[in-house]
């Protein structure tokens, strides 16, 4: 069966195979709009009938090589493609009548030869939809086979149950590689509804379950809505959160040609959960700022003043000294700098002070006379130091 797979994905019918196809669609398309035409009248149905199908069959064939409608990959055929049938087939039924209009009324001509303009517009009618059937059919065929005997489904939720929604899921279902799941969507009224034969959930009710991990939900594709996503933060946290991975699609305006294709779903950044445009650093200006000055952080052992420090240091300081009231993470960041910076002279001084201290803090001050101080001494559970001011 794996074989099998990998053989139907990599290979796709060739374009003359897809051509015969549609030009015999073509010819049945005449014989049964013929069969209609004479309420079923089969004696009616004779070798001149099939004359005349095989004589659209040569008008279609040309129009159809004209618009190449039939070079398009069939398992992935799209509206696109239909539209090229459609026209050509247009265009086609259009050359006969008029090739018939002219023979009559113009050259008086009466034969055999002359084509029925009733049985042409309905096989212009049929030949379209029954070509256009076999496409779609193949295409949900192929994608429903590689979805249910592929090891290599990647199970999703989409955001957005709107249009672009649904044109998310059409587009990463071609493929085979990926079982959407369900929709999730901010709207209570689209709560219990089902698109395309996939259920919707509200959002809410989704991040405050299990239902994610429960159907080992790999991944999530936000998909652009009219309104903004009112949840889109805490959706992309908790799938963050739970190692699901997020993707968004890009606005319909950014879509090749009016298409959405799958390459262009892309993980989500976490600077877009900043809500702000992504701040640029000037790191010549902070060089020439830092760059041979003496410099103080004060809670220089905390989380964040650690991290400043640590950022500091890559420019090249006079003197960087480390102010904190905890002995051990003092001690602990001096040993792990060393470690970290092995090879590069380090002029770091680690000191036990408390910012509150006012003498202790003019003291060092006085002896080390610092250009630049960062202020990072700060308690963070604030509201617990509130109930024990002192």
């Amino acid at each position: 069966m794996k074989n099998l797979i990998n053989y139907f994905a990599v290979r796709h019918l060739a374009v003359r195979i897809v051509f015969i196809i549609d030009l015999t669609i073509v010819f049945c398309s005449f014989l049964l709009a013929a069969i209609l035409r004479f309420n079923f009248d089969f004696t009616k149905v004779n070798d001149t009938i099939a004359i005349h199908a095989l004589i659209s069959v040569g008008v279609y064939a040309t129009f159809f090589y004209l618009f190449k409608s039939y070079k398009g990959v069939v398992r992935h055929a799209s509206l696109l493609d239909i539209q090229r049938i459609v026209q050509a087939s247009f265009l086609a039924v259009v050359f006969m009548l008029l090739t018939s209009f002219v023979l009559l009324q113009i050259f008086s001509y009466t034969g055999d030869l002359l084509l029925s303009k009733s049985i042409l517009i309905i096989q212009f009618l049929l030949a379209p939809f029954f070509m256009a059937t076999f496409r779609l059919t193949v295409k949900e065929v192929y994608a429903s086979f590689l979805t249910n005997y592929s090891k290599l489904t990647t199970r999703a939720v989409i955001y957005g149950a709107g249009h672009s929604g649904i044109t998310t899921k059409n587009t990463i279902s071609r493929g085979g590689r990926m079982k959407v799941i369900g929709f999730i969507d901010d709207n209570p009224k689209m709560t219990g509804k089902t698109l395309e034969g996939i259920g919707v959930l509200n959002t809410l009710k989704v991040i405050d379950s299990d239902f994610l991990t429960e159907q080992n939900i790999t991944q999530l594709i936000i998909a652009p809505d009219e309104k903004a996503h009112l949840h889109q933060k805490q959706v992309i946290e908790y799938c963050l959160d739970k190692n699901i991975e997020v993707k968004e699609v890009p606005p319909f305006s950014k879509w090749i040609g009016g298409e959405l294709k799958a390459r262009q779903i892309k993980p989500v950044r976490i600077e877009d959960l900043l809500g702000r445009g992504e701040i640029s650093l000037n790191n010549k200006k902070i060089s020439k700022d830092l760059q041979g000055k003496v410099v103080m952080v004060t809670g220089g052992a905390g989380s964040i003043g650690s991290e400043i420090v640590r950022q500091i240091l890559y420019y090249g300081p006079k003197d960087v000294i480390i102010v904190d009231q905890a002995e051990s993470p003092c001690h602990d960041l001096e040993v792990a700098l060393r470690k970290e910076f092995e090879g590069r002279s380090l002029n770091i001084h680690t000191i036990i002070g408390d910012i509150t201290n006012i003498g202790r803090m003019k003291e060092l001050f006085n002896t080390y006379r610092p250009n630049l101080v960062f202020h990072a001494a700060a308690y963070k559970h604030v509201p617990l130091m509130e109930l024990n001011a002192f």
